[in-house]
């Protein structure tokens, strides 16, 4: 089955955080928030995620194969670059994946303890919630 293409994209309203991974992306989202449905998000290739939660946890999955949502995507993107004053955001020749490239340096760092599993150090922030 295939998987989400990092980086992670998660849009709230105007703001758009960006992960690593779909395990750093997991770890951040609060689940309350996820039940909310406060979130949309997609990955690198423009494709809508799916947002579920168990209450403790989140989980990520792809919402659709082919990229139906790119559109939605590109926009909000592009918003999100002309808010961080980048010049990539009002080139109109920029397809989606220069403007994926060009949000690299607002990758979101998860901090965890070094060499810590992503699954173990979840178990444990889960406990404290």
């Amino acid at each position: 089955m295939d998987k989400p293409m990092s980086p992670i994209f998660v849009v709230e309203d105007l703001d758009i955080g960006i992960f690593k991974s779909v395990e750093d992306t997991e770890l951040q989202l609060e689940p309350i928030d996820v039940k909310k449905g406060s979130y949309k998000a997609y990955d690198a290739k423009g494709r809508l995620l799916k947002l579920e939660t168990d209450r403790k946890r989140v989980k990520i999955s792809l919402a659709e194969i082919q990229p139906s949502h790119a559109g939605d995507f590109e926009v909000a993107i592009r918003e999100f670059l002309k808010a961080m004053d980048e010049t990539k955001a009002y080139d109109r020749e920029s397809d989606l994946p220069s403007l994926v490239e060009a949000c690299q340096k607002y990758i979101h760092t998860v901090k965890r303890p070094k060499d810590l599993p992503a699954e173990a150090w979840g178990r444990f922030i889960n406990h404290l919630r």
